[in-house]
C-alpha cells in the first residue's frame, strides 16, 4: 500500500502522479493487516456528478444577524468559514465512491465596554444542512457569559 499527494491541479500532472503512485505501491512491503480487494459494487448514482461548490451565499444569515448585532453595546469580532471536500475512493477492481463532507464554523467574540475589559466567545460548527449558523445560535450571550468586568491575565 502506497499513496501520493499532490496540490497539482494541471491536469497533464495525473498520469505522473499515477504512475509515481503504481511504483511506490509495487515496491512497496506488504501490509500485516492486508485484505483482498474490495469487490466491484455499481458505482453510487452521484459518482459522476459535479462537484458541490460553496460560495458567499451561505454566509447571508450570518451577515443578516450581524446587522442586528453591531449596533449594540458589545462589540463584535470574529469570523466565519465554510468548506466543502469531496473525497473519492476507487479500486481497481471498480469500487466507486464519493462522500463530500461540510465543515465550517462561526465564530464570534463579544468584548464589553474596553477593549481590554472581559469578554465572551462563542464557537458554532456547521450542521449537516451545509450551511452555516446564523448568529441567533452564534452570537454570546455576554450578560450570561461575562462574569467579570476586570481583565483576566495569563501566568
Amino acid at each position: 500500500m502506497a499513496s501520493l499527494t499532490s496540490s497539482e491541479v494541471d491536469p497533464s500532472v495525473i498520469t505522473g502522479l499515477v504512475a509515481a503512485s503504481q511504483e511506490a505501491a509495487l515496491s512497496a512491503p506488504e501490509a500485516r493487516d492486508s485484505a483482498p480487494p474490495l469487490p466491484a459494487v455499481d458505482a453510487g448514482s452521484d459518482w459522476d456528478a459535479p462537484i458541490p461548490e460553496t460560495g458567499v451565499e451561505v454566509f447571508g444569515g450570518v451577515a443578516e444577524a450581524l446587522t442586528r448585532g453591531f449596533p449594540g453595546a458589545d462589540r463584535l469580532y470574529g469570523y466565519a468559514r465554510h468548506i466543502l471536500e469531496t473525497t473519492f475512493v476507487a479500486t481497481s477492481t471498480g469500487l466507486r465512491r464519493r462522500y463530500t463532507q461540510p465543515t465550517g464554523s462561526v465564530e464570534i467574540n463579544a468584548k464589553r465596554g474596553r477593549v481590554e475589559s472581559s469578554s465572551s466567545i462563542k464557537s458554532v460548527g456547521t450542521s449537516a444542512k451545509w450551511g452555516v449558523p446564523t448568529p441567533t445560535q452564534a452570537l454570546p450571550r455576554p450578560r450570561l457569559a461575562l462574569i467579570s468586568t476586570e481583565p483576566v491575565g495569563c501566568v
